[in-house]
């Protein structure tokens, strides 16, 4: 049923060109048009060099490059589903299986099942496959199949490629885990193997530190991130909460008005700014910045 189907998209497309003919001359004239699509595709002229790409195909129906060059065409267009069907025609006219690609198409179009299933073929004929490995890891995380999401980043890792993203990438699924001991490992062996030291790296880092009560360790990353990302509410608040925590007011205060500076209503910063001026020694002017809090919202 599935094979009936793909001939007939096929049939549509080629709709109005002509008769299929695979005689020798047919085959010459294939790869005529054929080189022609691929100088049209390298200009930008898409629409032309889909035409081409078809008469390549009218001229020899198992011209498998035509096949292929359309497949990639339609992906970069983002027609998954005709991307993925030209590169099964591709497959049936002699080109090598491509289950990673076929993979991408069904995870783009937003077909989990069916991509898992071409990720793990692609995984099965190349074990070494880490880009396979790691989508299989990725569509796993999203359904919060967490220890088997783990389990094929490590395969990807175990492959010696991409271990950088690869480690950045189980080390957030520790995170959200909240097993912060192995996610700080992770992030740090991600910097190791090449993973940009960003601020979102600085930020997950810090905060699985200070999960583990190694404050200060974690304080330094975050300041890390708040450099690199100096208006990040997120990291602002985790800074200031940490400073907060380890009794450094002076800093706490100054973090606390920055964030105020960006979010003047937000009754919560505006409520700790007045405890950390209390704690300061301040507590008149706290007191006041704790009351105007309770007036302006919820400080929770």
């Amino acid at each position: 049923m599935k094979n009936t189907y793909v001939l007939c998209i096929l049939l549509l497309c080629l709709a109005g060109i002509g008769p299929v003919t695979t005689l020798a001359h047919g085959v010459d004239k294939a790869k005529l048009f054929f080189e022609e699509g691929l100088l049209l595709q390298k200009a930008g002229k898409l629409e032309a060099a889909t035409t081409k790409y078809l008469a390549a195909i009218q001229a020899d129906v198992a011209f498998k490059e035509a096949y292929m060059a359309l497949a990639g065409l339609k992906f970069d267009q983002e027609q998954f589903q005709a991307a993925r069907m030209y590169r099964e025609l591709a497959t049936r006219y002699g080109a090598p299986a491509d289950g990673f690609f076929i993979g991408e198409c069904y995870f783009l179009e937003g077909k989990a099942d069916s991509a898992l299933q071409a990720y793990t073929i692609a995984l099965q004929v190349s074990p070494e496959h880490e880009k396979a490995a790691c989508r299989i890891a990725q569509v796993y995380g999203l359904r919060q199949q967490y220890d088997l999401s783990i389990q094929y980043y490590q395969t990807a890792i175990a492959t010696g490629k991409s271990v950088g993203d690869a480690s950045f990438a189980m080390a957030k699924i520790y995170f959200t885990m909240a097993n912060f001991r192995n996610a700080a490992q992770a992030f740090e062996q991600s910097a190791k193997y090449g993973k940009a030291a960003d601020a979102d790296y600085y930020y997950h880092l810090g905060i699985s530190y200070i999960q583990q009560n190694e404050t200060e360790k974690g304080i330094e990353c975050l300041e890390s991130a708040h450099v690199l990302r100096t208006n990040d509410i997120q990291i602002m608040l985790s800074l200031a909460d940490a400073y907060f925590k380890k009794q450094n007011f002076a800093k706490a205060i100054v973090q606390w008005n920055n964030i105020l500076v960006l979010q003047p209503q937000n009754a919560f910063v505006m409520f700790m700014l007045g405890k950390s001026y209390i704690c300061s020694g301040e507590v008149l002017k706290g007191q006041r910045i704790c009351d105007q809090a309770l007036i302006v919202g919820d400080v929770k």
